[in-house]
């Protein structure tokens, strides 16, 4: 092994086989190698003491030395298990191998050590990292560190180390020597060596320095920071934090000019040529960008190329450390080197996924909700997400078309790879308090960062049920004359109809009969059960209602079994109506619907009608919707005349059919299903509207007929209309520009568009206005429609051409000759030549107009009225700029209308209201607001939204305030005209100011004078407020309950007082079925409306208390006989005489609860008398009288006695 110092002396006798090898080293130092040749074999080696040098006391035997392997290869943990013994202080790299030269001279190859040196292991001691790089180093071997930790050779060596240097530094090398036996190894002895002295050093150590300090192994190395998020596919791609930029610096004692080469990672660059060149590190590209051949400092900049896979430090790191790692080497001209490294560290991006919440996380039963959810996958990238509802997990691919999707008792949770979720929820659940569903989203990048969200859905319970639009009521006819003892008998008559419900979010549960107050004629109707009903006349039953239910319908089916006799006229075929009933359909939680149930018995005359829709007025091209409703009767009918004019068309009413009428107005159709409609013809000449009418007839099976007529008014659309932005147009000529003037061009010219819109008709024409407001010095002539001529003494000076395209005309100023007549002399003023109008007009002669404004070559400037606008109680402040009519920020699209400034500038000088003058720059009070108007022609006008005049604007009223301002231009020219502020008024609802509202009525008691025959009245007023004065008011009310007894009217709405007045009314015998001190109340929502949308509303309650009401007997004369039995005769004194029967009675105070008492008119009556329990439902009591035979011995033949007991029922009130 080589050693330090500059002498090399051996107490051994020189031979004559001494030879001396002189050569230059790297470094520029001349050096030698001193080689000998041996002279006999070896002893055995002994142990020496490593503190003495000398032999080890009482030392072992020495062990055989195993062989040395030729050839070894790491193991699967890369470590190489050498024998003790072994040497690595001379190391060489061949090809991709590592090979340990040996004392003895042998040599062990390892294999592909070179691409990732191996951890060495002698014996059972292990090489420590940094003594193996030690020695690499001191074998003249670069090595980097690799991404993950492991080192590698960068810088191959042809040949082992060099140890001619006898002042080659090998570091440290006692951790190598202490892994050796403590032996005395004995080589023969050594030829005499010659100390020759070294040359002197010509040639300095170049260095190199990044910008960082040195690692501890003494090589100088740069930390530097990127971030994988900058990168393409990076969560801030395009932030430039995928980039680093840096300097290292290179010195040479000797100068700079005797630096030779720069190598990075193995490629060598010429110091001449290194800016521009790069190197492909593990992930990125490091480009040197700039050398100073003067300072020695090299700029360069590293771009990140590509994401860096894991470190296998915990998922989430910012940081990964050593992932680009450069090892720069300078050689200098001499070959004398220097070492450094450049680490490019990269913060590693992590992935973010989140669930949009939608508008409302509340889903109705039977519904679906949808929502988003959004990933940003960060550089390392994200191809799955993980859904997880309760322990349930699906894993989603992120690829087009893919979802996964979870079958719940709630409903259905699809997650979809578009970043779309939904979730549909199931119908009939029991759930009127509502459950919730979590589902969460969990993401994992491609080094293992994750992320999740979540999200609660709240199902809640959905709408009740509902008739169908078609069937909610009936109507069932029976006719008494089917009778098997009528005119035409067909035994017993029947009449069915199907009342259909919707389910809500809930299965219907049942469907049942609701009560029979509603059920009327000369029948005592019974609720038998919730299917039937029994209508009976003198206890005959006369008309049943049956109720078969089928699914969500119900069938209910009406047989008149007997004749009915109550009609309301003799001898007629007339219709007696038996009332209606209700048909409740209850779903699982409770919620009702109902359908109605109309009985009639006996008309036959079919009824057609037109509803006529909301307004009977279509405006040309739109269409007009209807209803038409039919009852057919008994005979039915089949078929339905439409008439238009004189054309009649039969409908045929079943599914599906319609005729059709192609009239020059428009198309009709009226369909089987009771609907019509009519669309309109567009471009009609249609001025003052024209009407259309249709009628429909039906005659039914007996030939008895219905008719009825609707007359449509299709009126003229909208007419035509400019364009917002090209409503006019200012056309500017210069003379200077004519053939004779200071610059000619020949003709001038200027054009400019004036564009329309059509409205419900197409434009006819575009064409020029009068010339009345065409001025200055030339005589105008209107040549055509589309040309006019300005002339001065029979010179045509100036010509107007309109050319048509489309909906817009180009009109086209040509300034033919010189303009005499400007105002100053010498100046090169604007003279205005005014205006023309520009008209289109459609095919029924609405017209719509633009203004084409014609000035020649004067600069002064032209100011040009301007509007705005301002809202009472919503915008409050206009504003723009009268000079250029743009720049406003209120809400409008008016900001001013843009003035002509002239050559020389204008600005505004003076602004007045009325009389009053104003200060530009400051404020102007107008009658309803303020306004502050600028110099640089800027505005803003406040209204005084509190004034009475404002407030008291019904909605769409306008008043206006005008402000006259005037401009002045640089050479003094002045120009005056008007910013008018339009102020609209807005809806003011109006306010209840009455009192609290109610009324209260008692029933008369049994027998008061009065008691059903008076009818009992109760009145008041509703009265309002209405800052709106203008408004006319309407009233309405509506009661809370559609059950109440009596009238409630209201009274027309008095305008000028602004109050309504209600009245209550209730005849004294319908109150008969309350209890004594039963209360109803009964509420009526009396509502104003102001006709524009402002409605107020005051409850007007009414309530109602009833008095007792006697029960009435409704048996016949109760008695019962009993007679002796004679003597001897069977039975005589064996036998019990017994008599019964019941007394009924009648309360129209259905509620109360009955009891009954007797008393005997006699004390010695024989026999007993009882009662039985009171038949509560059936209203009556019955009675039994029991005798035995031989109690009657005493009486004498013929004897009669006569015993009364008097039965009394009591209602419990009295």
């Amino acid at each position: 092994m080589a050693t330090e110092g500059t002498a090399i002396s051996n107490e051994a006798a020189a031979t004559p086989a001494e030879a001396i090898e002189h050569h230059e080293a790297a470094d520029g130092k001349v050096g030698r190698l001193v080689a000998q040749a041996g002279a006999g074999a070896a002893e055995e080696p002994q142990l020496l003491d490593p503190a003495t040098g000398a032999p080890a006391k009482g030392a072992e035997p020495p062990l055989q030395t195993p062989p040395m392997p030729a050839t070894i290869s790491a193991d699967a943990l890369n470590i190489v298990h050498l024998p003790a013994g072994a040497s690595i202080e001379k190391i060489k790299v061949v090809g991709a191998d590592i090979v340990l030269e040996q004392p003895d001279g042998s040599t062990i190859t390892v294999q592909n050590a070179a691409l990732k040196v191996p951890t060495f292991v002698i014996g059972d001691a292990e090489i420590p990292r940094e003594t193996l790089v030690a020695v690499l180093g001191e074998n003249g071997i670069n090595v980097a560190a690799g991404p993950d930790g492991s080192i590698s050779v960068v810088s191959n060596q042809s040949s082992g180390g060099d140890f001619s240097d006898a002042n080659g530094d090998i570091g440290q090398a006692g951790p190598v020597i202490d892994l050796l036996a403590p032996t005395a190894l004995q080589f023969p002895a050594l030829e005499a060596t010659e100390l020759l002295p070294f040359a002197a050093d010509l040639n300095d150590t170049p260095s190199i320095i990044p910008d960082s300090s040195s690692d501890p192994s003494g090589i100088f190395v740069s930390d530097r920071q990127i971030d994988e998020a900058g990168l393409a596919g990076g969560s801030r791609a395009g932030d430039g934090s995928a980039s680093v930029s840096g300097v290292f610096t290179i010195s040479d004692p000797d100068g700079l000019d005797d630096i030779a080469s720069l190598t990075i990672n193995g490629q060598t660059f010429a110091i001449g040529g290194l800016v521009g060149q790069s190197v492909v590190g593990q992930f990125g590209k490091l480009t040197i960008t700039a050398y100073d051949p003067v300072t020695g400092v090299a700029q360069y900049t590293f771009d990140l190329v590509s994401p860096v896979p894991s470190s296998g430090i915990i998922p989430g790191t910012n940081v990964e450390q050593d992932r680009n790692i450069f090892n720069l080497t300078v050689t200098d001209v001499d070959g004398a080197t220097a070492s450094a490294t450049l680490r490019i560290n990269v913060v590693d991006d992590v992935p973010v996924i989140g669930i949009t919440d939608p508008a409302s996380s509340s889903i109705v039963e039977g519904q679906t909700l949808a929502g988003n959810w959004t990933l940003s996958a960060g550089a390392d990238g994200v191809s799955t997400v993980d859904v997880k509802v309760g322990e349930t997990t699906q894993t989603l691919t992120l690829t087009a078309g893919q979802s996964v999707a979870f079958t719940l008792a709630q409903g259905t949770l699809t997650v979809n790879a578009d970043k779309t979720w939904s979730f549909a929820a199931n119908s009939n659940l029991n759930n009127a308090g509502g459950t919730n569903v979590t589902f969460s989203l969990s993401a994992k990048d491609g080094d293992n960062d994750t992320t999740s969200d979540s999200q609660t859905i709240t199902v809640t319970d959905g709408a009740g049920p509902t008739v169908g639009p078609e069937s909610g009521s009936v109507s069932l006819t029976l006719d008494d004359q089917n009778l098997s003892d009528g005119s035409t008998p067909a035994g017993v008559d029947a009449s069915s109809g199907t009342i259909g419900f919707a389910a809500g979010s809930d299965a219907i549960a049942t469907i049942v009969f609701g009560n029979t107050s509603t059920l009327t004629g000369a029948l005592t109707w019974e609720r038998v059960s919730d299917t039937q009903i029994v209508g009976r006349a003198g206890g005959v039953t006369i008309v049943t209602l049956d109720l078969v239910r089928s699914g969500d319908n119900a069938t209910v089916t009406a047989t008149l079994s007997d004749n009915y006799a109550s009609h309301p006229s003799i001898n007629a075929d007339d219709l007696a109506s038996l009332g209606s009933v209700k048909v409740i359909a209850s779903d699982t939680d409770g919620d009702q619907a109902e359908g109605t149930v109309t009985v009639s018995v006996s008309d036959d005359v079919p009824v057609i009608g037109i509803t006529d829709p909301e307004s009977a007025q279509v405006v040309e091209g739109q269409t007009l919707s209807g209803n038409w409703t039919l009852s057919a009767g008994a005979d039915g009918v089949s078929t339905v005349d439409v008439k238009v004019g004189e054309t009649t068309q039969t409908l045929t009413l079943t599914a599906g059919q319609s005729v059709a009428f192609t009239l020059a107005q428009g198309t009709l159709t009226v369909n089987a299903d009771k609907t019509w409609t009519f669309a309109s013809n567009g471009n009609l000449n249609n001025a003052g509207g024209t009407n259309v009418t249709f009628s429909l007839s039906a005659k039914d099976g007996d030939n008895d007929t219905t008719s009825d007529s609707q007359t449509i008014t299709v009126t003229d659309g909208a007419g035509p209309k400019v364009g917002p932005e090209s409503g006019s147009v200012s056309l500017t000529l210069d003379d200077q520009n004519l053939s004779d003037g200071s610059t000619p061009t020949g003709a001038d010219t200027s054009s400019g568009t004036i564009g329309f819109v059509a409205g419900s008709d197409a434009i006819a024409t575009i064409v020029f206005g009068n010339t009345s407001t065409l001025t200055g010095a030339l005589a105008w002539e209107r040549v055509s429609d589309t040309q006019i001529v300005g002339r001065a003494g029979g010179v045509a000076i100036v010509t107007l051409d309109l050319v048509r395209s489309g909906d817009s005309a180009t009109v086209t100023a040509t300034l033919n000759d010189n303009y005499a007549s400007h105002p100053g002399i010498n100046a090169d003023d604007l003279a205005s030549l005014g205006s023309v109008k520009v008209i289109a007009s459609d095919t029924d002669g609405d017209r719509a107009e633009g203004t084409v404004t014609l000035s020649v070559s004067d600069d002064v400037p032209t100011a040009v009225a301007d509007t705005d606008s301002v809202t009472e109680d919503g915008v409050l402040v206009a504003d723009g700029n009268v000079l250029t009519g743009s720049g406003g920020t209120d809400a409008n699209g008016t900001d001013g209308v843009k003035d002509v400034q002239g050559a020389d500038g204008a600005s505004v000088t003076a602004v007045t209201f009325g009389d009053a003058a104003g200060a530009v720059g400051g404020s102007t009070a107008g009658q309803y607001g303020t306004l502050v108007l600028n110099a640089d022609g800027s505005y803003s006008y406040a209204l005084n939204n509190a004034h009475a005049v404002v407030q008291g604007l019904a909605a769409g009223q306008v008043v206006t305030e005008t402000f006259s301002y005037e401009l002045t231009d640089g050479d003094g020219d002045k120009s005056s005209t008007t910013l008018t502020i339009t102020i609209t008024g807005t809806n003011d609802i109006p306010v209840i100011t009455s009192a609290v509202q109610s009324g209260s009525v008692t029933e008369i008691a049994d027998g008061v004078a009065g008691e059903n025959a008076t009818t009992h009245a109760q009145n008041g007023a509703v009265t309002f407020a209405d800052v709106d004065t203008l408004d006319t008011h309407s009233a309405s009310f509506t009661a809370q309950n559609g059950s109440y007894l009596g009238t409630f009217a209201l009274a027309a709405v008095n305008q000028a007082g602004d109050s309504v007045g209600w009245s209550f009314q209730v005849a004294d015998g319908v109150l008969d079925s309350l209890q004594a001190g039963q209360v109803l109340t009964q509420k009526y929502d009396v509502t104003v409306d102001d006709g524009h949308g402002g409605t107020a509303t005051q409850t007007v309650t009414i309530t109602i208390t009833g008095t007792n009401d006697a029960p009435v007997i409704t048996s016949a004369v109760q008695s019962g006989a009993v007679t002796e039995i004679a003597d001897g005769v069977a039975g005589e004194n064996a036998t019990t005489h017994a008599q019964n029967g019941a007394v009924t009675f009648a309360d129209v105070d259905t509620l109360d609860t009955h009891s009954a008492t007797f008393t005997a008119r006699g004390g010695s009556y024989l026999g007993t008398f009882a009662l039985a329990a009171v038949n509560q439902a059936g209203d009556s009591v019955g009675w039994s009288f029991q005798v035995a035979d031989g109690v009657l011995d005493s009486l004498q033949a013929g004897q009669s006695l006569t015993q009364k007991y008097d039965v009394t029922v009591n209602d419990g009130h009295g």
